[in-house]
């Protein structure tokens, strides 16, 4: 539905999300570190009526700034669409919508694919003008009825769609179902071949950017490897809360959850024998996962080609950037992931 059929608003904006917010993370202590943009667009500042848009939900929420506080208010509903609520209220809506959007198997990453549109309404310093937005508010979201306004009607058609699954992309693992794709498990299963090989007993492993924990559970179904704990850092929270769920349901008692940024990890509890394991090179922005591991740790990269993020094409290309003091293992593997056929690159060694 356009949005402009419903009423003349006049001149509009479109942004994509991170047009506005410079980054939003999990805090290891829980909540959400958000950061607004310094340039952001000058109509942020600014009062009248916003829609918030995702390509698989469609409209999901109507809203107003009558002052300068549309960046504020949007910081709030970041923290009612991830369900965690520090200086925002939750609302019933936006709880219902936020469990829907997790069920899916979306979270913090999926930020990215949001668009905001803004209709700037000059304040005329009317006492008058908030009342008069809300009555625009009013009228745009009786028409398009978004699921996480208060006055949603179940009953009635909305613009907001509930996709059953997130699609599943060429990325394969952002949804439980796509994680488990059979490029995704091969993957795995030949690193934990390879590392057997190269030290079949491990103190503490952690698997950095670990989704749904998979890399822990084949190791507890495909005993190839013994070790004394495995620590899954990731940074979204519904990936990790899935992630327990499943790991408890079959016993494996030894993995604790961590939620944080791999970039903040000073590995404190790797031990002898530890090791680091990082399958989502071309997905993890940074370095500092890689220069805090301490000296003598075993490191195991994957990365892969013909991907969005950041580029490999050889596991030369993975000592480039991340140099070993040994190589034990360097090899690749060629995959089919639901869209395209690609090459897997592994790197195993001493830091």
């Amino acid at each position: 539905m356009n949005i402009s059929e419903v009423e003349r608003l006049g001149r509009s904006v479109r942004y994509n999300f991170y047009d506005i917010f410079k980054t939003v993370q999990a805090r290891p202590q829980g909540g959400l570190s958000i950061k607004v943009r310094r340039d952001r667009p000058a109509e942020t500042r600014q009062s009248g009526i916003y829609v918030w848009h995702h390509p698989h939900w469609g409209y999901f929420y109507v809203g107003i700034a009558a002052a300068d506080n549309f960046t504020e208010r949007w910081n709030k509903h970041i923290q009612k669409l991830l369900d965690q609520c520090t200086s925002a209220q939750q609302m019933a809506n936006w709880q219902s919508f936020a469990q829907k959007f997790a069920a899916a198997g979306y979270g913090i990453d999926d930020l990215k694919d949001i668009t905001l549109r803004f209709y700037p309404r000059p304040n005329p310093n009317s006492p008058t003008f908030k009342q008069e937005l809300s009555d625009i508010e009013t009228r745009i979201v009786r028409a398009i009825n978004p699921m996480c306004n208060r006055e949603y009607d179940p009953a009635r058609p909305s613009a907001t769609r509930i996709p059953p699954t997130r699609p599943i992309t060429e990325s394969s693992g952002y949804s439980l179902q796509g994680s488990f794709t059979h490029d995704l498990t091969t993957s795995k299963v030949w690193l934990m071949q390879e590392l057997a090989r190269i030290q079949p007993r491990m103190g503490t492993v952690y698997v950095l950017g670990s989704w749904f924990g998979n890399i822990s559970l084949y190791m507890h179904l495909l005993p190839l490897l013994k070790t004394s704990k495995i620590i899954n850092v990731e940074r979204d929270r519904n990936m990790l809360a899935q992630s327990r769920r499943m790991l408890a349901h079959i016993g494996a008692d030894n993995v604790e959850h961590m939620l944080a940024d791999a970039n903040d990890l000073d590995y404190r509890q790797l031990g002898p024998d530890g090791v680091v394991i990082n399958t989502s090179l071309t997905d993890m922005p940074g370095r500092a996962w890689f220069d805090n591991i301490p000296v003598g740790t075993t490191v195991v990269m994957q990365a892969r080609d013909h991907d969005p993020g950041r580029q490999f094409h050889s596991t030369q290309d993975i000592l480039d950037r991340y140099p070993l003091t040994n190589v034990e293992y360097q090899g690749k593997i060629e995959l089919r992931d639901p869209e395209t056929e690609y090459n897997r690159f592994m790197v195993i060694g001493t830091k």
